[in-house]
């Protein structure tokens, strides 16, 4: 026979659940057992910050099970647990809680759930995802290292980045202000986390500083709570660059340096120093000083220096702690020399005038007293020197009165007051415009005798340049010129002129111009013509003031070449006016008779005559001149003579 228990079993048990499904829905309680869970949900999340959150959980049935533990639980994964150690524990039972979550990290997502623990274990609510925002971040000032007395490194630490990259780190620092802040002095240091520094220089020395660290990240910048300081060591003298002489006269020389470091104290005065012993010091009055502070180069001309001689020099620099130089540098001023002058330009700019310019571009070491030029016809000129004032630099003269179409040369020169001339060692030359030819008229020639004349004439025009010189020239030759005849110069300048033409020849034709020099060209007057007297007779016999007594005196006088024929005259006066008709030839008794005077003639160079009575007793004066076809002499000297019957 088949057994019904197992089935009876069964069916008892099923009749159980039934029972007990309906008690509990009865009671509004489930009975206790492994298929009834507890129900909970996850509240909302608030009072995000970038460390911490509020969320919490209701756990609204038990099923008929003890709650033991609750809370919340989260993570980086959306079903984070109650077992890991980012969870919190919020008492037990059914009901409403809310929890902090702590420690988190900013700028991140989470998940959170609501837990509750029974003996089934731990139940879970839904899952909740949120984000931290992100934070300052975290900076801590540390203490200075390197320090000196001119810089020191500064240190700081970066524990935290609050989530957002640090881009920015460094320091606020200043002298003054023992909390400083980003209005003083700021120094980078960089980016990111972690340890760093910076170096700051240009520090007085001796001197505290207090310095903070600050950080800047996506949320701002955050300074460090705690301020560090540092005292620099003491100041030393300052650190000079080289000293570099330029160019060089024999009173300056232009020097440059620099200032590198002030080494912890302001430079209060700086320069330079010279001497003619090594190692000058900015104690020597021979120093070119500058007051106030200065870190870089600077220059300046060193003066009063003496030439050919020489000199040490160094740059200085003064601060607190002393002065500090240089290395030396040695240099020589030239000696003195003769000036240095130079012909710049000449020019001739018309008939008589021109323009000369030079250069005085060194006085040697010496003041140059005078300058100017030296102008002449020939090369080199020696013509006579124009000062044109004194000194250096250029100078210039308008030249004068020059002979047109004449070639100059000129010279400048120079003199310093050492006495010594230098000439310019170049020599210029220019040329004066041609003038045109004087007009000159001849005069006729006046007062001819057997050597002499008259001549002369008139300018009329000058040709366009002052006459120089005028005058005749005449020779034996038609048209006589300067190079062919004898020139008898007559003066200069415009208008008439005349003078006295010697030296001729007796019963010769000569041929004579007037002439007018304006320095380039000559002009000449129209030719004219001068037949000079025979020679005069040279009286003989009687000498003069001689006695003569009765009754046949007789005359004598030379020979004249040339000569026809002799006339001579008496007269009882010196005159020789009135009429002697008492007078005969010798041998007989015709009278000698010619207009007013008693002449005869004669072709032999004697006379004699019959005075006659004692009528003509007394003193007599006798002449003789000599004759041709065509010429005549004038008369010869009177001479006296005292006649006694």
């Amino acid at each position: 026979m088949r057994s019904f228990g197992p089935m009876i079993r069964n069916l008892l048990l099923a009749a159980c659940s039934c029972i007990l499904l309906w008690m509990c829905t009865k009671d509004k309680e489930s009975p206790k057992g492994v298929n009834n869970k507890v129900s909970v949900s996850t509240s909302a999340v608030s009072g995000i910050t970038a460390d911490s959150a509020l969320s919490g959980g209701t756990i609204t049935y038990d099923g008929g099970d003890s709650v033991l533990e609750r809370g919340v639980c989260w993570g980086l994964v959306d079903t984070p647990v109650a077992t890991g150690p980012d969870r919190t524990v919020q008492g037990s039972g059914r009901g409403s809680f809310v929890s902090r979550m702590r420690l988190l990290k900013p700028n991140t997502g989470y998940f959170v759930r609501a837990y509750a623990k029974s003996s089934q274990g731990y139940i879970y609510g839904n899952a909740v995802s949120f984000k931290t925002p992100s934070r300052p971040p975290t900076v801590v000032t540390d203490a200075a290292t390197a320090v000196t007395h001119v810089s020191a490194t500064l240190a700081g630490t970066v524990s935290s980045d609050g989530g957002s990259t640090v881009t920015q780190r460094g320091f606020y620092w200043s002298a003054t202000n023992p909390n400083p802040i980003q209005s003083d002095n700021t120094l980078s240091g960089g980016n990111g986390t972690g340890s760093f520094g910076a170096a700051v220089s240009g520090l007085l020395g001796g001197r505290t500083y207090f310095f903070r660290a600050w950080a800047t990240n996506g949320m701002g910048t955050t300074m460090a709570a705690n301020v560090m300081s540092f005292t620099t060591q003491p100041p030393k003298v300052p650190v000079m660059g080289a000293a570099n002489i330029g160019t060089v006269t024999r009173s300056t020389a232009d020097a440059s340096s620099s200032v590198t470091s002030n080494e912890g104290s302001p430079v209060t005065e700086y320069g330079f120093c010279w001497s003619t012993s090594p190692n000058p010091t900015y104690l020597l009055p021979t120093r070119r000083p500058f007051a106030g502070t200065i870190l870089g180069s600077f220059n300046t001309s060193l003066s009063g220096l003496a030439a050919g001689t020489t000199y040490y020099v160094r740059a200085y620099a003064v601060n607190a702690a002393g002065a500090g130089y240089s290395a030396q540098q040695v240099f020589t001023t030239p000696p003195i020399v003769p000036p240095t002058v130079t012909m710049t330009s000449a020019l001739g700019t018309g008939m008589t005038t021109g323009t000369v310019a030079g250069n005085v571009s060194d006085d040697g070491g010496s003041t140059v007293v005078a300058r100017g030029f030296i102008v002449g016809t020939t090369n080199p000129p020696s013509g006579p020197s124009s000062q044109v004032g004194s000194g250096t630099g250029s100078f210039s003269l308008l030249l004068n009165s020059l002979t047109a179409g004449r070639n100059y040369f000129v010279r400048a020169y120079a003199t310093n007051a050492l006495g010594t001339t230098a000439l310019s060692s170049n020599t210029l030359s220019f040329n004066t415009t041609p003038a045109s030819p004087p007009v000159v008229t001849t005069n006729a020639p006046s007062s001819i005798s057997a050597n002499v004349f008259a001549g002369g004439g008139n300018v009329l025009t000058n040709g366009g340049a002052p006459i120089t010189e005028r005058g005749v020239v005449y020779g034996t030759s038609p048209n006589p010129d300067l190079t062919t005849g004898i020139r008898v110069t007559m003066g200069a300048g415009l208008g008439g002129f005349s003078g006295i033409v010697s030296g001729l020849a007796s019963d010769r034709t000569y041929y004579i111009r007037a002439y007018a020099t304006n320095g380039s060209s000559t002009g000449y007057g129209a030719q004219q013509t001068v037949l000079t007297l025979l020679a005069t007779p040279s009286l003989q016999n009687p000498a003069n003031g001689a006695p003569v007594g009765c009754c046949y005196p007789s005359f004598s006088w030379g020979v004249v070449s040339g000569a026809g024929q002799y006339e001579i005259q008496f007269a009882r006066n010196t005159g020789f006016t009135g009429t002697l008709r008492s007078i005969g030839l010798c041998g007989g008794s015709t009278t000698l008779s010619v207009s007013f005077v008693n002449t005869g003639t004669t072709t032999s160079p004697s006379f004699c005559i019959n005075s006659g009575t004692s009528a003509n007793n007394g003193t007599w004066y006798w002449r003789v001149r000599a004759s041709s076809a065509s010429n005549i002499s004038d008369w010869s000297a009177t001479r006296v003579f005292t006649y006694t019957w």
